[in-house]
């Protein structure tokens, strides 16, 4: 039987990985070296640096971490240890669109922007910017597109260079953080860059903080140049740019992909990934607890964009978030760690006999179905 540690914060870790070994499932900061040392298998979240100094000299075969992003694993080192290595792509693609949306809706409702008249620039059109076009595009709103990666393997001309994008008046970023080479997205919003940006316009992060140069940011929004900023990632994490916080219009601390269902998908797949790699026959067996259904008030109030936004704060509170955030900006890890409350909107029935409701609730990512 093979040995699995595993962090416990993974939903159903210790119920369901028991079915392919032993398990040992354990707060993250106790994932040390002596603990490892005679593992075969290491299932993480991305708060587990797996380095060489993690790993060197233990028996582990075998490393997963049931989240999309892997920059906080040494792929080399794995390579060269002749380690298996898997992730979760996508498993959080739906999370961070809902929280993209319930933020430009947020926006809307708070006076930093106007939806029905902006125009979104997207960087990074793959899983969630992807997700985050196609919303936007069914409800009426006009986007531009980058994704150098993606127009040369396309060839598609609605990919613009990223100069078209700072006309727009939001700028939401998706990129993964590469540091150094063709396609490098380190302090891609830089000092240049954001001074490119239209005036009055808004930044959203919700990829890697160090994709925005944190000084530049502080000094546009400061000066006016921007009228606000969206964070959900921070370039020194854990540690947050207090300023910086208290000038965003909304701050999290990186949980845009933390919805229950997206961290259930990343475990799911991180234990297909070991099934695989032991063998075994073992199924993936939890079922989660069904939300409660949408129920929008007949009448809209307002305008459509405030409309929808009241409907989602029923399900999901982005400014909750980030008031509680910016009361306890020191406890990054714990509420990363006690997040668990938030569904995806794909998961929440509309229970409304308004079709313009269903039809506008579905567009941002609620089922829409049920009357």
């Amino acid at each position: 039987m093979i040995k699995i540690v595993l962090d416990k914060n993974i939903p159903y870790g210790n119920k369901v990985f028991k079915n392919l070994g032993l398990v040992v499932a354990v707060p993250a900061e106790k994932i040390t070296p002596s603990l490892v040392h005679d593992a075969d298998a290491l299932v993480v979240r991305s708060v587990t640096p797996v380095t060489s100094a993690l790993l060197k000299g233990t028996q582990v075969t075998f490393v997963a971490t049931a989240t999309s992003g892997f920059d906080h694993v040494d792929l080399d080192f794995l390579k060269d240890q002749k380690i298996v290595f898997a992730s979760a792509p996508g498993s959080n693609a739906d999370s961070v669109a809902d929280y993209v949306m319930a933020a430009l809706l947020a926006l809307h409702r708070l006076k930093k922007t106007r939806l029905d008249e902006a125009l979104v620039g997207i960087v990074g059109a793959g899983r969630i910017g992807g997700r985050v076009a196609r919303r936007l595009e069914i409800l009426g709103i006009k986007t531009v597109l980058n994704d150098p990666p993606l127009a040369r393997r396309t060839g598609a001309a609605r990919f613009r260079p990223l100069i078209e994008l700072m006309g727009c008046d939001i700028v939401t970023l998706h990129t993964p953080l590469i540091v150094g080479g063709r396609e490098a997205t380190f302090h891609l919003f830089d000092e240049k860059r954001i001074n490119q940006m239209k005036p009055g316009s808004v930044l959203v992060n919700t990829a890697r903080g160090a994709v925005v140069d944190s000084m530049a940011l502080k000094k546009a929004l400061k000066t006016g140049l921007l009228a606000g900023a969206v964070l959900d990632v921070w370039e020194e994490e854990p540690r947050v740019d207090m300023e910086l916080l208290r000038l965003a219009t909304i701050g999290t601390p990186h949980i845009a992909g933390l919805s229950w269902d997206g961290r259930v998908k990343g475990a799911e797949m991180a234990f297909e990934a070991l099934r695989r790699h032991v063998g075994l026959a073992a199924v993936w067996t939890p079922r989660l607890d069904p939300p409660k259904a949408l129920r929008p008030k007949a009448k809209m109030k307002g305008d459509l964009f405030s409309a929808l936004g009241d409907a989602v704060r029923v399900v999901y509170d982005i400014e909750k978030d980030s008031d509680d955030f910016k009361e306890s900006p020191g406890k990054f890890e714990q509420s990363r760690d006690g997040y668990f409350s938030r569904r995806d909107f794909g998961v929440v029935p509309v229970v409304s006999a308004n079709e313009i409701w269903k039809k506008n609730l579905k567009a941002i990512g609620f089922q829409g179905e049920k009357s």
